[in-house]
């Protein structure tokens, strides 16, 4: 910070700075005039010393100085007039305390706390960080949009059930979690490769089989999900109301992927990013009228967003579907395209397993 200097000193400066300039003056002054009085050197011709003579003659009212000694003596006269003329305009700023470069901080509290001076403060909020650009202040600038690039992930990372609720208008025909309404059980299968699920959804009883080592996810909202943390594959339980005046063997087959993949649906909102789709295949297994439910088969062709948000992953599902009450219950077990199609692959296997074990209202 700059401080001011004292009254006296600056006094001091002046006067000396004010009195050397005099001498200099007074030093090219006197230069000045002995050159001005040298002597004319004499001319030691007779007829130079005539004609002289005749000139003093003829100007015997003038001052016996010739014209060169005249136009020297009006030079001096000029040159101290310029030089008192200088001194007079030059004394006020030299007399005068200089002017300090920054800003006057004297009045400012060292103590902490607001500064006294308002003035001031207003001039020191326009400043800039004495450290912009260093590489402190960037590593800051880092640190700070880390943390809220974190804030916002963890902010959009809510818990299922604290997602809202829509209401049966803005659902629409939108597939959401079949919910788990009783008490549910997990036990193993076999030699302990599959485990089965049995349990009650929306007043229904459920039963189907999955891979043991499959990690349930979703259980906060109630919903029945399962993933495969190796490669991504997936199972759901949801259900959809059917379309006015339609059943579950006469509504269009691309109902089914419009709904799982509605912007609305559970599959999307809690973390699935899907692009292109459709429904590949359907088939009923069950279509007569006099049945209990109605039961249809269908393929789902669709795309997922890869982890680093550029690449595309080719999937596709399988869904065992069931009518009651004007909703579709559906079982949906998807893989990854390219092990789905291979014939005899055991991710094929799995998916055919989860399926065809799925049971409901039985």
């Amino acid at each position: 910070m700059i401080m001011r200097n004292s009254n006296s000193n600056n006094s001091s400066i002046s006067t000396m700075i004010f009195v050397v300039s005099l001498a200099l003056a007074s030093i090219v002054a006197t230069t000045t005039t002995v050159h001005c009085f040298q002597p004319v050197p004499l001319r030691t011709t007779t007829r130079a010393a005539h004609a002289n003579s005749r000139h003093f003659s003829h100007n015997h009212n003038n001052s016996p100085i010739d014209d060169e000694h005249a136009s020297h003596d009006n030079g001096r006269r000029r040159f101290f007039a310029k030089a008192a003329a200088t001194a007079a305009a030059a004394s006020p700023f030299l007399l005068s305390s200089p002017a300090n470069a920054g800003i006057d901080v004297s009045n400012l509290r060292t103590e902490g706390g607001p500064p006294s001076n308002s003035i001031v403060a207003a001039q020191l909020q326009g400043l800039s960080s004495s450290d912009n650009g260093t590489a402190a202040s960037r590593l800051r600038e880092i640190k700070q949009s880390t943390t809220s690039a974190a804030e916002q992930k963890s902010a959009a990372a809510v818990t299922a059930g604290s997602r809202p609720v829509l209401s049966k208008e803005e659902l629409g025909s939108a597939a959401t979690y079949a919910k788990v309404d009783g008490v549910s059980s997990v036990r193993t299968i076999g030699i302990k490769l599959n485990s089965r699920y049995t349990g009650s959804v929306e007043g229904f009883p459920i039963q189907f089989d999955f891979p043991t080592d499959w990690l349930q996810l979703d259980r906060a909202n109630n919903g029945i999900q399962y993933v495969d943390q190796r490669n991504g594959n997936k199972l759901y339980v949801l259900k959809a109301p059917l379309p006015p005046n339609t059943n579950l063997a006469t509504v269009p087959k691309s109902f089914f992927d419009d709904s799982v993949f509605d912007a609305n649906s559970d599959v999307v909102r809690f973390g699935t990013v899907v692009g292109a789709h459709r429904t590949a295949r359907s088939a009923m297994t069950q279509d007569d009228a006099k049945a209990a439910y109605l039961h249809r088969r269908l393929q789902l062709n669709y795309e997922t967003l890869a982890g680093n948000g550029v690449q595309t992953i080719e999937r596709r599902g399988l869904i065992d579907a069931y009518e009651i009450d004007g909703y579709a219950y559906m079982m949906l077990a998807s893989g990854n395209a390219v092990k789905f199609e291979k014939k005899d692959s055991p991710e094929r296997a799995t998916i055919d397993m989860i399926v065809d074990s799925f049971l409901l209202g039985q």
